[in-house]
């Protein structure tokens, strides 16, 4: 039911956004971040409107929108996501463009450029099948089911067993036979495929669902989930779908 309540309210606002598009866009999937949200379209390219002052719109500039504009040298999207103030887009061949703010290297470019307004390849990531990214930091999921992290981690988000900043992609090595990942504001999710759940990152709301509400700079794994099929984790809180459709 949920489910297609989520459809339904993602038929609309396609409907509505079509509208307003240049060249029509037909949405598949939409992902809201801050101050910016992302439209994937059924031919594969990405509209963006919302914010701009980091270029997270991906359109060549730095002015703001109030109508979805095409991104930049960008197709053959499966998924995308806005993170605070940059994106990510996955495309089909495994790969991943990032788009947006590079102050703590959330776009994993290993550049210099604090902003970055048009789509940049992801350094050192193939067979990537799961992308997320959070306030000011991103991560992927490979085929191999290993996750990788990388952008700010002053709460440990990335789960790296520190809280040192990273500029390229890196391997978490605590995680193994990932399925799904999630991050948003300051913590990170992870489904394994034995339907257990770990998290970490900040911790001030119990969002990590450890017990305590210490935060946590490697995974641990949630308290007394082990039938988990999907996550979300939101500004200060955590959502899973377990089997039989109890969230």
């Amino acid at each position: 039911m949920i489910k297609h309540i989520h459809i339904y309210l993602s038929i609309a606002l396609f409907t509505l956004i079509s509208f307003c598009v240049n060249k029509p866009c037909r949405g598949q999937s939409i992902s809201p971040g801050i101050n910016h949200t992302l439209v994937l379209c059924t031919n594969n390219n990405v509209s963006s409107c919302g914010g701009n002052t980091n270029g997270q719109l991906g359109i060549g500039n730095i002015n703001s929108s109030n109508v979805p504009v095409v991104v930049s040298f960008l197709s053959d999207v499966i998924s995308v996501k806005a993170g605070g103030t940059h994106s990510l887009a996955l495309k089909s061949d495994g790969t991943i463009r990032a788009w947006g703010s590079n102050s703590y290297g959330e776009l994993g470019t290993n550049g210099s450029n604090n902003i970055n307004t048009n789509p940049l390849n992801v350094n050192g990531l193939s067979n990537v099948t799961s992308i997320s990214a959070g306030y000011n930091a991103s991560i992927a999921l490979t085929s191999d089911g290993k996750v990788w992290t990388w952008g700010l981690n002053e709460d440990g988000g990335l789960g790296q067993g520190n809280n040192l900043d990273l500029a390229v992609p890196t391997l978490v090595e605590s995680i193994e036979n990932g399925q799904e990942v999630s991050m948003f504001s300051r913590h990170t999710l992870v489904l394994k495929n034995d339907s257990t759940v770990w998290s970490a990152g900040l911790n001030g709301y119990g969002q990590l669902g450890i017990g305590s509400i210490a935060s946590s700079n490697t995974f641990t794994m949630v308290s007394g989930i082990t039938n988990a099929i999907a996550v979300a984790s939101g500004g200060s809180h955590s959502l899973v779908l377990v089997d039989g459709g109890i969230i």
